[in-house]
């Protein structure tokens, strides 16, 4: 594509096409160039995915989305570009397991307390266990790339989990109700989940599952505001 500094000397008369008239044109082409380079930068600046890393943090704040702390910036711009569809979806199953998802880390599966009561207290219904199974689950990879049900080696199983836990209280504040609260996140790594297979199909093993309940004093991970007592967020 042609650009003002080149195209301009050609529409000097021919009295004015010498080294000087042609100098001075093209000046006059570069600075119309640099008024189109403003102006295209000025749209693309509002593009997550066309516009520069330093504008990253206004969009974000725009879509009230922050950038979690040593998140790539095209990891940021992937949750930031899917903003719509996971803010219409809040406080949903489907919702909350997206915006967890947008991570990088793997697609959860959001169990309430009435879906799977892991005790008898009568005051957990407005809990939820959110269950990295370690297995392919609908959704969340390209179809034909997996087998149903096949184990998958998640994402959430490598990451350091301060990292992973202070991300994770923060996304899901934000998603899951107001009234709700997580009890715990688990990270089964393909283990079998009490409740969730035919008996004599499994065997009962906690060996490769991980746990993250209500944060300790003096976790690195524990920050004032995204805590709750009692449960993980």
């Amino acid at each position: 594509m042609s650009t003002y500094s080149i195209w301009q000397p050609t529409l000097q008369p021919t009295g004015l096409r010498g080294r000087w008239g042609s100098a001075w044109a093209e000046s006059l082409g570069a600075a119309k160039d640099t008024l189109v380079t403003l102006a295209q930068d000025a749209v693309t600046v509002r593009s997550v995915r066309l516009g520069p890393s330093d504008a990253l943090e206004r969009a974000g704040s725009d879509r009230s989305i922050p950038r979690q702390a040593g998140e790539a910036v095209d990891a940021y711009r992937a949750r930031l570009a899917a903003a719509w569809e996971s803010w219409s979806w809040v406080g949903t199953d489907y919702g909350i397991s997206l915006a967890v998802g947008l991570l990088g880390w793997g697609y959860p599966a959001v169990i309430s307390y009435a879906e799977l009561p892991w005790d008898t207290a009568s005051d957990r219904w407005s809990r939820l266990r959110i269950l990295f199974t370690g297995f392919a689950l609908w959704g969340a990879l390209p179809w034909s790339t997996w087998s149903w049900g096949s184990r998958v080696v998640e994402g959430i199983e490598t990451v350091d989990p301060v990292t992973a836990r202070v991300a994770l209280r923060r996304t899901l504040r934000q998603w899951i109700n107001a009234r709700d609260r997580v009890f715990a996140v688990t990270v089964a790594r393909g283990s079998a989940i009490w409740g969730r297979f035919v008996w004599g199909s499994g065997s009962w093993s906690t060996a490769t599952t991980t746990e993250w309940g209500p944060p300790l004093f003096g976790d690195p991970d524990t920050i004032w505001s995204t805590v709750a007592f009692g449960v993980f967020c």
